[in-house]
């Protein structure tokens, strides 16, 4: 059995030189262009990321002001306060009747 032996010559492909230079910058062209584009998308997703940063950032300082005032009150005022131990730990007044409901 004889094996089969395909020879290529060096001059088989002959392509001219302004082909190989049509081809690398074409090349070049789509790495550029796909580069940009990849940046253009994380600028994107960046910016996002800042916008909901800074609507969360709005929404504690919202939220940071409310507890403020809330300390404040519970400082300021024994009603406040005694509302708060009422809601919070239960309490009752001397006079009142607690009543559980399901």
């Amino acid at each position: 059995m004889e094996a089969a032996a395909i020879r290529i010559s060096p001059g088989g492909l002959n392509i001219p030189g302004y082909v190989w230079l049509a081809m690398i910058v074409i090349a070049a062209l789509a790495i550029s262009i796909s580069t940009a584009v990849r940046a253009r998308e994380q600028a994107r997703n960046a910016q996002a990321s800042y916008q909901q940063t800074a609507e969360r950032i709005k929404l504690m300082q919202g939220e940071n002001e409310q507890i403020r005032t809330y300390i404040k009150q519970l400082k300021e005022d024994p009603r406040a306060t005694a509302q708060a131990a009422r809601e919070q730990l239960h309490y009752v007044a001397p006079n009142e009747v607690a009543v559980k409901v399901r």
